[in-house]
């Protein structure tokens, strides 16, 4: 089952938010997609957030909207920390506690974590879900061979070290790996 999430509608609070990701955390779906409130032209929503001065009625305003990025703040938040909101969002309950895991099915979890890094090779979220994987069904020597990729992609790859940001939702079983990056945490 997939689960997709709208926040930061026209007054739509952070608690409300944090709400809605704790509910995709119960609910459980095998992914989650959180996607910030975009006002399309047309649409109630847009001419909700032009009379909340939000935006202007304007081309300006007609082509800048995307799922994932908004262009303006708002009173509640602004447009850096929703982004940031439903990323983190996206991690914690995808990732750090995927319901795949959390139901021991490891198999899935390993396809859903092979796949997404074919396609997302630098994602040290999904390299760490893998790593639990392989501790979880006892094949030491993955768990260890992912953990010196996570490590290499650390030191090589710029993508990977914008992690590190987020790494407060890890456990310390792999921040213990990686050390030497617990004092570059933001």
């Amino acid at each position: 089952m997939r689960c997709f999430y709208i926040i930061g509608f026209p007054g739509g609070t952070i608690s409300e938010m944090n709400e809605t990701f704790r509910y995709a955390e119960k609910l459980g779906a095998d992914w989650s997609t959180f996607s910030v409130a975009s006002p399309i032209p047309g649409t109630e929503m847009y001419n909700e957030f032009c009379a909340l001065g939000y935006i202007e009625d304007g081309p300006s305003s007609w082509t800048a909207t995307t799922i994932r990025d908004r262009v303006f703040d708002t009173k509640e938040i602004s447009k850096e920390d929703i982004k940031e909101l439903a990323y983190r969002a996206n991690l914690n309950v995808n990732f750090v506690n995927n319901i795949n895991m959390k139901r021991r099915d490891f198999k899935n979890a390993e396809t859903i974590f092979t796949n997404f890094i074919k396609m997302y090779d630098f994602h040290i979220f999904a390299y760490d879900c893998l790593r639990r994987v392989y501790k979880c069904t006892g094949d030491f020597e993955k768990e260890s061979e992912t953990i010196k990729t996570m490590k290499m992609l650390m030191d090589t790859n710029s993508k990977s070290r914008e992690f590190r940001k987020y790494f407060d939702l890890l456990d310390d079983d792999i921040l213990g790996h990686l050390n030497e990056f617990k004092e570059q945490l933001i």
